[in-house]
């Protein structure tokens, strides 16, 4: 069991982000804990690769307007979004997708659901 409620005090860094650089090769954010991770804005000339990340916050994953030349793989983590969270609620959500010259893999296959429920988007990650 994970910790929560003080989690960010006690545990790993309460977020971690990459926002608005550009990363040559590949990105790969694998087996993190946590609160919140964002990927945002981001240009990558390889593959991003996002496995196997537990956060304790129910929308603390978004993969969002990321430029990624190879591939997207998201696989075994605790939720991921592809929109942003603009304010306290996580519903209705705008998605926010990535241009991904790649395959899309695992849960970057389909777009987060708008409602609460709902079903998966409509367009790819």
């Amino acid at each position: 069991m994970r910790p929560q409620g003080i989690f960010a005090l006690l545990g790993p860094p309460a977020y971690t982000t990459y926002e608005d650089s550009t990363v040559a090769g590949n990105v790969g954010l694998t087996g993190m804990t946590g609160c919140w991770l964002g990927l945002a804005r981001v240009q990558v000339g390889g593959n991003v690769r996002v496995i196997d990340d537990q956060m304790a916050d129910p929308d603390a994953i978004e993969i969002v307007l990321n430029q990624i030349q190879g591939n997207l793989n998201c696989q075994d983590n605790s939720m991921v979004w592809d929109s942003g969270d603009l304010s306290e609620d996580l519903y209705p959500r705008a998605p926010q997708p990535n241009t991904v010259g790649g395959n899309r893999i695992g849960q970057c296959v389909l777009a987060s659901p708008a409602t609460e429920g709902g079903p998966p988007g409509p367009g790819p990650f």
